[in-house]
């Protein structure tokens, strides 16, 4: 009986110990790949660090310390990254150590959801396990950025808000309050407004729009299902929560000659060249589309849910159920996530990591509906079978994917050693607190410290500006470089090719034979003048001898 009970207590260290056992082998790779350094499978992980950094050490909320930009997209992670660095020392290993706790967090909402929901310990220890080989949670560990935060907060909105909506109570007063006086009625719906389930629910809006930008879409589909359930009082309270973080930061980012959203939302999506309203609307549903049909997974995991909605409506006979609402929500936040976000599955998936976990969430909490549920179907059909079968078929191509992911781990960061972190470290060597250009930025701003400017517009507002009103031209280019005294410019040639100006003199290129994530397999560097070329050149000579081997360097030594 004793063993029993100490089983039934570690039930939730299996999934911990699965996570370990999973991790450990890919972070000794990874050391082991980039000679002895730790370094994240996207740049991106640095411009949170370099935000980070010149935010504890000169208040200043960029990725240089020489000006604000609003380069995030996320409000709330930085900050609580900003209490990893700043208290733990943690340095370049802050966004590693913050998204491991986060996801052993992730790991213990979702057991203690599992068991609220019905299911014994053994079956939430089984199921929580599923999410480290369904997810991609090991490879955004090794990401660095909010997305397991992310999906945190995600969840727990989706709980809280089916809960509520797929509940009898009404904000409405029942049959018994209309012989009440107008005042009381009045007291009656607003003490029903603030009640602790809906301040619950406040909290959590709120914290999903800092949390990530595309929490906009999670908000945009409750208030749309608010509004069907005829509960505008509580629709209103969840759009100002939501809506409150963004209006706060976007007042101080424009106060600081920046926009309302970040250069982020600003520069990766259709917002680069149109106003907010213009962009929303515009070829509305292709994008959508699109990108269901090019990804299996993502179109599997559409109709599964579809097909799910469907059963539980007939099998209830009402619209808003729990499971009815899971995958209502579903399917809405899922159609405005690929009209207006974008989706990376080969490089860390970490766009849609939320929309994968919180499917394979209602799944499980779907097939043990099913299961009791009084579905009939024809007796040579057995009702077990076929649902596993479904969830196979249904997870199937996101196990691949994630599979496939998992194992490239060490490849991806490595590319980012060989390329990123070598631009980072020559910069820090010869260039800090001077004038450089660059296009991939992240390690750049947080070890080289110099005044960098961004062409991607990630990192630099001129950049953004000059983009959205069509002026980012080769004379454009030109100007900014020489007002920022720029020395050393080091980009994708490739890309840039129509944008270079004639003046600009090509010195040296690093080639990446195995390229699987950066934008380009070589960068070229550049020096505004013969005299700053001289200089780069020996500087490149000089830093050969510590770059990886499989780098091709390919210097103009007559210069």
């Amino acid at each position: 009986m004793k063993f029993k009970k100490y089983i039934e207590k570690a039930n939730f260290f299996f999934p911990v110990s699965l996570l370990f056992i999973s991790l450990l082998p890919m972070l000794f790779l990874i050391f082991r790949v980039n000679q002895g350094n730790f370094i994240y499978i996207t740049d991106d992980a640095y411009i949170h660090l370099a935000i980070v950094k010149n935010f504890v050490e000169h208040f200043i909320w960029g990725v240089t310390k020489f000006e604000f930009v609003s380069a995030s997209s996320s409000i709330l992670y930085p900050l609580i990254l900003a209490v990893f660095y700043k208290f733990f020392q943690l340095g370049q290993y802050s966004n590693f150590v913050l998204d491991l706790a986060l996801a052993l967090f992730f790991l213990y909402i979702l057991y203690k959801i599992f068991i609220k929901e019905g299911l014994s310990q053994n079956h939430a220890s089984i199921a929580t396990s599923c999410f480290i080989f369904l997810t991609p949670l090991i490879s955004n560990i090794f990401v660095g950025l909010e997305h397991i935060l992310q999906i945190v907060v995600d969840l727990c909105f989706f709980y809280f808000f089916t809960n509520i909506l797929s509940s009898d109570r009404s904000n409405s007063p029942t049959d018994a309050e209309q012989t009440l006086n107008s005042h009381n009625r009045k007291w009656r719906i607003r003490t029903s407004l603030l009640s602790n389930e809906n301040i619950y629910l406040m909290i959590l809006s709120t914290l999903v729009t800092a949390v990530r930008y595309e929490g906009m879409f999670i908000i945009a589909a409750a208030i749309f299902l608010l509004f069907m359930k005829k509960q505008f009082g509580l629709a209103f309270l969840v759009f100002i929560s939501g809506a409150l973080p963004i209006l706060i930061f976007g007042y101080i980012s424009m106060l600081n000659n920046n926009f309302l959203l970040p250069n982020t939302l600003l520069m990766k999506s259709s917002l680069s060249q149109a106003g907010i309203f213009s962009a929303i609307f515009k070829d509305f549903g292709i994008k959508a589309i699109m990108q269901i049909m090019k990804y299996g997974y993502i179109m599997s995991m559409l109709l599964i849910s579809i097909s799910v909605l469907i059963f539980s409506i007939k099998i209830e006979r009402r619209f808003f159920t729990k499971i009815a609402v899971y995958n209502m929500m579903f399917i809405l936040v899922l159609l405005m996530h690929l009209q207006y976000s974008i989706i990376l599955t080969y490089t860390s998936m970490r766009y849609e990591f939320y929309l994968i976990g919180i499917f394979i969430f209602i799944m499980f909490i779907s097939i043990k509906y099913f299961m009791k549920s009084g579905l009939k179907l024809p007796k040579f059909l057995n009702k077990r079978l076929i649902i596993i079968g479904l969830v196979l078929v249904s997870i199937s191509p996101i196990f691949s994917t994630v599979l496939k992911l998992y194992f490239n781990i060490p490849q991806i960061s490595n590319n980012i050693y060989c390329q990123q972190y070598q631009m980072a470290k020559f910069i820090e060597k010869n260039y800090q607190n001077r004038g450089t250009i660059a296009c991939d930025i992240g390690a750049v701003d947080y070890f080289g410290n110099s005044r960098n400017i961004d062409l991607e517009g990630l990192g630099s507002v001129d950049i953004v500006k000059a983009k959205r009103s069509g002026n980012f031209n080769t004379h454009f280019i030109d100007s900014i470089s020489k007002a920022n005294k720029t020395e050393m410019i080091v980009l994708f040639k490739d890309i840039y090719i129509d944008k270079i100006p004639k003046t600009w003199i090509e010195v040296a290129s690093w080639r990446l034979p195995d390229n699987y994530i950066c934008s380009d397999e070589k960068v070229t560097f550049f020096a505004i003048d013969s005299n700053r070329a001289t200089v780069l050149k020996q500087r490149l000579i000089e830093f050969k001898s510590s770059m990886p081997d499989k780098v091709e360097i390919m210097i103009n030594y007559s210069l």
